[in-house]
């Protein structure tokens, strides 16, 4: 079963779980760390994977996120959890997954204190086994649930071209760039109907600029509306079904350990409607970062 979640029901189940892990690109001091210091020292069995050089288009921003993951791994660590810092030789860690005692929590940002990302839990034995390997560094993918970029892009292409004209589409990521994802919407745009796209303002600068650039210049020659508002979520939202992960619409690190999901649960597709609804009545022009 997959269910629409939140940081408080993951800190909850923390509070009390035995066995507990947690990936994530990105860790910040709050309480999240808390809560797993805590389980750490009641003597639950806590894992967390980092990644060693979180990605950052601004070198000095890069260094800057690699020093607060190696501080927060280390003072997880003096409370008992086994705190990894994923390096050089592993697929890069974009994954923000969280498994406790056999129910995963999925969130499309990095666990953040202020909310506006989406979290879902998944009570599938085989849903959960996918992502405890994905955490472990050896992702599989299948038909709905996919661990690794490439996948995940792949099933929400799918999503995409496999919506009908009369539905409204909506897609919501934070960085966006040529890929197949660009591809999908631009087709889709070409068959008709409404099509709405929400990109990140703040990450239509710096260097990414140029590629984001070409990207919306053809998203908007092909019909597609496209937006550019203060959120960072990743979904695709038409009728009856909808994508959501990690996973952002870019070529980059194609096999990098990240996480997509095709779902037709009502209420998480109805918590992502309102979500897109809310930023997209306060978004504005995306030629604007």
């Amino acid at each position: 079963m997959i269910g629409p979640s939140s940081l408080a029901a993951l800190l909850a189940a923390i509070a009390r779980g035995r066995n507990i892990q947690l990936a994530s690109s990105l860790l910040r001091e709050g309480r999240l760390v808390a809560a797993l210091e805590a389980a750490g020292e009641r003597g639950a069995s806590v894992r967390v994977d980092l990644e060693d050089r979180p990605y950052a288009g601004d070198s000095a921003v890069r260094v800057r996120l690699a020093e607060q993951n190696s501080d927060v791994a280390g003072a997880l660590q003096q409370h008992h959890v086994d705190a990894r810092l994923r390096g050089a030789g592993q697929p890069p860690l974009h994954l923000k997954a969280a498994i406790v005692d056999g129910i995963a929590y999925l969130d499309d940002r990095n666990w953040p204190e202020c909310g506006g990302d989406s979290i879902v839990t998944i009570d599938d034995a085989a849903d959960v086994a996918a992502l405890r390997s994905a955490i472990g560094g050896a992702p599989q993918s299948g038909p709905h649930l996919a661990t690794i970029k490439g996948d995940a892009l792949a099933l929400e292409t799918y999503a995409i071209a496999s919506s009908p004209p009369s539905d409204v589409l909506s897609c919501e990521t934070e960085s966006i760039g040529g890929s197949a994802v660009v591809d999908a919407l631009c087709a889709r745009a070409r068959r008709g109907g409404c099509v709405r796209l929400l990109v990140d303002r703040h990450d239509l600068g710096g260097g990414k600029h140029v590629a984001a650039a070409a990207a919306l210049r053809t998203l908007a020659d092909a019909g597609v509306d496209v937006r550019a508002c203060d959120g960072a979520e990743k979904f695709a939202l038409a009728g009856k079904q909808a994508w959501l992960g990690s996973a952002n619409a870019t070529t980059g690190e194609a096999g990098a350990l990240d996480w997509g999901l095709q779902t037709r649960s009502r209420a998480v597709i109805d918590r992502l409607q309102a979500h897109l609804d809310a930023r997209w009545a306060g978004a504005g022009p995306a030629s604007q970062p």
